[in-house]
This record gives structure tokens, C-alpha cells and sequence, in this order.
């Protein structure tokens, strides 16, 4: 039998060796360019109007530099050869270094009658440190339908890839005519899908114009804003003014792991009438929420408050959260569900005339009950400011080593860039920011009682 099958599996492996031989061979598409090596461009071509070169001019990091010397500059790749339908996503990881630098970049591809598709994103300008953006192209009906391409290189029939690309920086929605400015990429992947968001647990909005990633839904009479020894300021319609829909907030730029952390305790003042406050979240099975009312037998929400108070959800016994491994897309509603709101003419729920600030939102791996959560959450305003003053961050500014000096123990600092991203972490009171570009750094304090500092500090 062993013989047979050895025969049997030879003749097979023979007519599969002939076979072979009249198969082409097919390329793998590269679908990572690196910008890493002296005068190799990875295939990309630069305009007339704007220049490459090796290396960085801005820092010795190894990085494609693209400085732009006229108006519409831009980057191309026309034999990319990359599945459309597979690669999804393109990610380019860049340092936009000038102030006056552009403040988007358009990606352009072929569509199929040979104008630009065109799916813009925009970038932060004066920046010290390389950020990754990733642009999703699926939405667009040109990617992944590849005739544009097929009509722009002359081939008459789709081959099922996109073959031409490229990268344009624009200012103000219009073309860039800056000079001088520089771009510095040292990164282009083409992903099957997006990345996971970077975690954040603990939201705490206690710096002016710092919202932490959340933004209003539009159904709010003013846009979101940080109050000094208050927090996030929600500020709803008065109900004449009102359209249907329940006033919102949300948060597109962070993640958490559910299955390490869960429990959510949200630290709020509700100068409104509104009674119900609904956390929903996306995870990679759809969406889900929970909700807290007035009525709730245990820590209800409560209204026309005038000082701090904490709800805590516990997700312990909910399946859709503990036994995911992303959750994401994080939607705050606040509504009035004691408003008849058929009588005033509205077809769902509508948020109610006030003001609804949150002080702090952290997501933990801690259950704390009741007595624990007033003392490590609802410090009083002047107890905080006291606390903040026995606080010093040192030297400042800082080359190399910095020192946190407080009366209690550190727990754990964050150090975040200009762009709100953790750059580095600790869990004592000294931090080394030697590898951090010079610039100004906001230091997140945790304190052993639960307290959160936070100081501002210059690396030089």
C-alpha cells in the first residue's frame, strides 16, 4: 500500500511539474514602501513643482523628505499593481514640520471616466513628532473597480488592480502654494482594514481647549467645551429650538479592551431635567448600550444637581462587553424621557433645556463602591486646586530627566504630545523624555488617592 501511494503520489507530482510550466508566474504586489534607504524613492515620483531627497533634511530619522517648492505639489505611484478589493486602506505615517504648511492631503485614483477620485484628510500643521493617518478608501466606488485604471494605462480590459495614485497637499480646500514647506513621509502601507484605535481609559477634562477626541453630534446649542473646575460643558437646546434626536457626543479616536476593564465610572453635574444618560458602544459584533435613569433602584442619575456626583456601570455580567476584545465608537446621549415628546410634535426622544458638564470618565479594572468613589472622584474644587499647588513637575524646561515631587505617592504619569497621543508612560515620579522631539508635552499626574494632575512641561 506504501508503494502504491508512493508511485501514485509521484505521477501526481509530475503532471502538477508540467502543469507549473504553463502557469505565468504572478507577481506579488508590494504593498509596503518604506522611505529608508539613500536615493530609493520605492518606485514614487515627485511633480516638477516639488523635490525628494535622502536624507531627512529636518532630522536624521531615515524618512523621505518631500519639500515643496510650488503650488500643487504631489507624490505618484503609477504601477502600484495593488488588489483594490483586498487593500482597503491606505496608511501614511508623516510629519507636516512648517506652521504655515498645508493643512490636507487629497488621495486621488482613477475613475472610470479618467477624472480623479478624490478622498481627502486633513493634517495638524507644526508637528514634532511622525503620525500614522489611515484613510479608508471603500467607501469609494472607484476603488476596487479598477476600469479607470484599465483606460489610463491603455490596456483595454481590467487586470483587477489600481495601478495609479496619488498624494496632493491642499490649504484651506484649494490648492497649496506655499513654499519651502515641508513634508516629511517615511512610511506608505496599503491595509486590508483599519487598525484598532490606540486605548485611552481615563478622560478627565481639566485643560482648557483640550475636548480629549469627543465631539458634539449637532444637536447641541453650542459646541462642546472644557470649563475651568467643571469639566465638559453639554449645553442642550431650549425645546422650541429643538429637532428630533436626543443631544450627543462621541468619540471616533479611542478604544478600550473590554475584557480588562469592566467597569465605567462617569463623575457629572446635570444642571437640566434631563433623566436618562445612555452610554452606547460599538464592538466587532454591532453595536450595544446601556442606560442610567432617574428612577434606577441603585446610583440613579440625578437632575438640577449642584454638585458632583458618579454613575458606575458595571459590565461584569454583560457578554457583550466582557468577552470582547475591542470596543470602540463610544456615543453619549442625554435625554428627557419624562418629556412627552409626542405632544410637542418630536418623533423620538429630545434632550430638555440645560447644562450637563463630565467632570471625568475612566474606564477600570476596580470595583469601588459607593464611599470609594466619592473620595477618589468627587473631590472638591478647593481641595483639588491645594492638591494641584503641592504638585511641581521639575526642571522645567527639561532636557533629559524630569521629577514629579508630591506629598503622595505617584501611581502613574502619561506624557502626551500636541495631537492628545501618549507618547510615554510610567509608574513612578521620574520620567526620561530623551527620545521625545523638542516641543511642549502635557504630563497626565496620577496620584495613589485617585486624584489626576495635570501639568504642562517643555522638552528642549
Amino acid at each position: 500500500m506504501y508503494h502504491l501511494l508512493t508511485i501514485y503520489t509521484h505521477a501526481i507530482m509530475k503532471k502538477i511539474i508540467l502543469l507549473f510550466l504553463f502557469i505565468p508566474f504572478i507577481g506579488i504586489a508590494q504593498t509596503l514602501f518604506e522611505f529608508n534607504t539613500a536615493g530609493n524613492l520605492e518606485g514614487w515620483d515627485v511633480c516638477d513643482s516639488c523635490s525628494a531627497t535622502y536624507p531627512n533634511t529636518t532630522d536624521n530619522t531615515g524618512a523621505l523628505t518631500l519639500k515643496y517648492t510650488g503650488k500643487n505639489g504631489n507624490l505618484i505611484k503609477d504601477d502600484l499593481a495593488v488588489n483594490g478589493s483586498t487593500y482597503k486602506v491606505i496608511a501614511i505615517t508623516l510629519k507636516n514640520v512648517a506652521a504655515t504648511g498645508p493643512d490636507e492631503i487629497q488621495v486621488r485614483f482613477p475613475k472610470n471616466d479618467l477624472t480623479d477620485a478624490k478622498e481627502t484628510f486633513t493634517i495638524p500643521q507644526s508637528m514634532t513628532e511622525f503620525v500614522t493617518f489611515e484613510i479608508d478608501l471603500s467607501g469609494n466606488t472607484s476603488w476596487g473597480d479598477d476600469e479607470g485604471n484599465a483606460l489610463q494605462d491603455g490596456l483595454g480590459t481590467d487586470d483587477g488592480l489600481e495601478n495609479y495614485i496619488k498624494l496632493v497637499p491642499r490649504s484651506g480646500g484649494g490648492k497649496y502654494n506655499g513654499s519651502n514647506e515641508e513634508i516629511i513621509i517615511s512610511k506608505i502601507e496599503f491595509l486590508e482594514e483599519l487598525s484598532p484605535l490606540p486605548q485611552k481609559l481615563d478622560y478627565t477634562f481639566d485643560t482648557l481647549d483640550d475636548v480629549e477626541g469627543w465631539v458634539g453630534n449637532g444637536k447641541l446649542e453650542e459646541d462642546i467645551s472644557i470649563v475651568v473646575d467643571e469639566g465638559l460643558k453639554i449645553k442642550f437646546y431650549d425645546v422650541s429650538l429643538a429637532t428630533d434626536g436626543k443631544a450627543a457626543i462621541d468619540q471616533p479616536n479611542y478604544s478600550v479592551d473590554p475584557s480588562a476593564y469592566q467597569y465605567l465610572y462617569v463623575v457629572y453635574k446635570n444642571e437640566s431635567s434631563n433623566d436618562t444618560f445612555r452610554f452606547q458602544y460599538g464592538t466587532e459584533d454591532g453595536n450595544s448600550s446601556i442606560s442610567r435613569n432617574t428612577s434606577a433602584g441603585e446610583n440613579p442619575l440625578l437632575i438640577n444637581t449642584t454638585g458632583a456626583h458618579v454613575l458606575k456601570f458595571d459590565f461584569t455580567a454583560v457578554d457583550n462587553w466582557k468577552l470582547k476584545d475591542y470596543a470602540f465608537d463610544f456615543n453619549i446621549q442625554i435625554k428627557n424621557e419624562g418629556f412627552e415628546a409626542a405632544e410637542a410634535g418630536f418623533n423620538e426622544d429630545v434632550s430638555t433645556p440645560g447644562t450637563f458638564y463630565i467632570k471625568r470618565l475612566l474606564f477600570s479594572d476596580q470595583n469601588y463602591d459607593e464611599s470609594q468613589m466619592i473620595n477618589n472622584f468627587t473631590l472638591d474644587t478647593k481641595n483639588t486646586a491645594s492638591k494641584e499647588a503641592n504638585i511641581v513637575l521639575s526642571p522645567n524646561p527639561v532636557e533629559n530627566t524630569f521629577t514629579v515631587h508630591s506629598d503622595q505617592r505617584i501611581a502613574k504619569i502619561e506624557v502626551y504630545n500636541s495631537l492628545g497621543q501618549i507618547v510615554l508612560t510610567g509608574n513612578n515620579n521620574t520620567a526620561n523624555v530623551n527620545q521625545l522631539h523638542n516641543g511642549i508635552y502635557t504630563c497626565k499626574i496620577y496620584q495613589a488617592d485617585g486624584s489626576v494632575t495635570t501639568k504642562r512641561f517643555v522638552k528642549q
